[in-house]
């Protein structure tokens, strides 16, 4: 009779954290509040099979890796100024290419040197040229944004660290002053030099 009891109960546990598992929806995952629970991704895989519109070209050769874990916990506006600034400055970019501008973000805003918020690093002056231009305000992020906010949250790194990018330009300051690491559609990519 007692190890009946106690399976019940047992199984009545179950039942009731499953349910309130439901009931909860996200939960604080990281320093900046409350956001979706992120399930860790397949240790080994590149990048989720079957997203689409994700491809890598041969002349990038970008190898994207999964994180071991996710610590991104975004709020909603966080997400939207990410899908902005991917769409104010990656409209013509594939999905990778709109990622890798949100990871350029979510780099600074883990690093050192940079604000420790995403707006923050959204609107620190003369960083990010449609914030200065106003293309950023008037941006409205489409599905391919989304998708790209989607294949980061999943834990797809494929930003090598960069803390920088830079479409065709006049000005040498990146190539002066940072090391390059790599080239996606029309943006090269780059993070400090090493002391």
């Amino acid at each position: 009779m007692k190890k009946k009891r106690l399976v019940s109960i047992g199984i009545a546990g179950i039942s009731f954290i499953s349910l309130l598992s439901m009931a909860v929806p996200g939960g604080s995952t990281g320093r900046h509040g409350s956001g979706p629970v992120i399930k860790p991704p397949v240790v080994g895989a590149s990048r989720p099979e079957g997203m689409p519109g994700v491809t890598s070209t041969p002349e990038t050769a970008i190898q994207g890796r999964m994180k071991k874990s996710s610590t991104y916990g975004l709020s909603c506006r966080e997400k939207h100024l990410l899908k902005k600034l991917a769409m104010a400055e990656a409209e013509g970019e594939d999905t990778e290419g709109k990622a890798l501008v949100i990871l350029v973000v979510m780099n600074r805003v883990e690093g050192d040197g940079f604000p420790d918020t995403v707006e923050g690093v959204i609107y620190e002056g003369r960083q990010f040229s449609p914030v200065a231009s106003g293309r950023f305000d008037e941006a409205e992020p489409d599905r391919d944004c989304q998708a790209a906010l989607d294949l980061v949250l999943g834990g797809w790194d494929g930003s090598r660290g960069a803390l920088y990018f830079e479409s065709k330009s006049r000005s040498t300051w990146h190539m002066d002053n940072l090391k390059r690491l790599f080239v996606h559609g029309k943006h090269t990519f780059y993070t400090e030099r090493d002391g």
